[in-house]
């Protein structure tokens, strides 16, 4: 019996031998499968810092865009309130000069419709005023809607 075991033993030790192998292989690969995934840990976490720095700035951008059109809406509100204030004064000059001519003061009417020309270009200004506080406006918009870029 003793013989018997004595022809096994290199076989038994080649079977040691190759087992040990394998688990060394498999304990290899395990690690390098470790190390990979550790890698990609660290990639996708280095993306998601990545990620949110873009997405902070792009929220900063769309707020400098939201405040930019609140105050080209409050020029424009602005403009409309001068716009309307110099049409009425224009409609009052023109109900004046009117009512003095109608009078019979023809120099005075004379000077009123002259005072009426100055409402006039006040009121063309204003207009033009306007008309850029909308086109600023309308600019806004458009960035506001873009994402906020500058």
């Amino acid at each position: 019996m003793e013989g018997k075991v004595l022809r096994r033993a290199p076989v038994i030790v080649l079977l040691v031998g190759v087992a040990l192998a394998v688990i060394g292989v498999l304990g290899f690969i395990s690690g390098a499968n470790t190390d990979d995934e550790a890698q990609q840990v660290a990639s996708l976490r280095l993306e998601l810092r990545e990620r949110e720095a873009e997405a902070s700035e792009t929220r900063r951008e769309i707020i400098e865009a939201g405040n930019r059109l609140r105050k080209a809406v409050a020029a424009l509100r602005l403009a409309e309130e001068e716009f309307v204030y110099a049409q009425r004064r224009l409609i009052d000059d023109q109900n004046a000069a009117a009512a003095v001519g109608d009078a019979g003061n023809v120099a005075a009417a004379r000077d009123r419709f002259q005072a009426e020309a100055a409402s006039f270009g006040d009121l063309k200004a204003k207009l033009e005023r306007q008309r850029a506080a909308v086109e600023r406006v309308r600019k806004a918009t458009a960035k506001l809607e873009k994402g906020g870029g500058p």
